[in-house]
C-alpha cells in the first residue's frame, strides 16, 4: 500500500495481509496518513540467510522454466517495466520473469507469467519456499491471473507453485478465484471506510 500523489494504490500483497490480519492492513493505511501513529510489524524479508535461500530458490525455478521453455525473458530496464512487460506479453514470450502487472489501483511484479500455447494465454507460477501451499500462496496467483484478465481475455485453469523442495505444483485457479475477487472488493470497501479513530 502507496500514496502517490494522495492516491492510495495497492499490490496483492495488501490483500493477502487484510485476509492474515485486518487490523494490519489498517495499521498500514494510518501509517501512511499519519506516519508513526501504530506499530506495525515489517513483513519484509530481514533475516540475510532467508532472503538468500528465497533468491537461490527463484533461480532454481528460473533454471526450471530455462529447461522446459525455448524463451524465457527477464525485465531489462526496471525504470521502464510496465511498458516493457506489456510488450513480452503482446509478443507472447514463453515466459517472462518478474513481469510488471497493473490493473485498477493495484500493480506488482509476478514471480513468473508463462504462456500455455493450448489455450492462448499466460499462467501465473510463484516461487515459495515453502514445502506446501498455503492459502495465501493461492491468493496471490489468483491476484496475478486476475491482473492478467485483459491480456488473456479470460481466466486460465491453472496457476503453479515452484515449492522449497524443488517441486512445480499446480492448481485449478477456478476453486479459488471466486473468494479471490470477493475477498478484494471486501478489501476495498473496508479501506473505503478505515478511520483514524479504530
Amino acid at each position: 500500500m502507496k500514496l502517490d500523489d494522495n492516491a492510495l494504490e495497492f499490490s496483492i500483497s495488501d490483500i493477502v495481509r487484510h485476509f492474515r490480519s485486518p487490523y494490519s492492513a489498517w495499521a498500514t493505511w494510518a501509517n501512511l496518513q499519519q506516519p508513526g501513529t501504530v506499530y506495525v510489524e515489517n513483513d519484509m524479508i530481514q533475516h540475510s540467510s532467508l532472503l538468500r535461500r528465497s533468491e537461490e530458490n527463484e533461480a532454481d525455478a528460473k533454471r526450471y522454466l530455462i529447461n522446459k521453455f525455448d524463451k524465457v525473458k527477464n525485465i531489462s530496464n526496471p525504470l521502464n517495466s510496465l511498458e516493457e512487460s506489456t510488450n513480452l506479453i503482446h509478443e507472447k514470450v514463453d515466459v517472462i520473469v518478474q513481469p510488471t502487472l497493473k490493473r485498477d489501483q493495484f500493480s506488482g511484479r509476478a514471480d513468473f507469467i508463462i504462456f500455455n500455447e493450448d489455450i492462448h494465454m499466460y499462467e501465473v507460477m510463484d516461487a515459495k519456499l515453502a514445502k506446501q501451499v498455503k492459502p495465501e500462496f493461492l491468493l496471490q496467483v489468483c491476484g496475478y491471473t486476475w491482473m492478467l484478465e485483459e491480456f488473456n481475455n479470460g481466466i486460465p485453469e491453472s496457476g503453479y507453485f515452484f515449492l522449497g523442495d524443488e517441486r512445480s505444483e499446480k492448481f485449478k485457479i477456478e476453486e479459488y478465484y471466486r473468494f479471490f475477487i470477493d475477498l478484494k472488493d471486501e478489501f476495498l470497501d473496508t479501506v473505503n471506510n478505515y478511520s483514524l479513530d479504530e
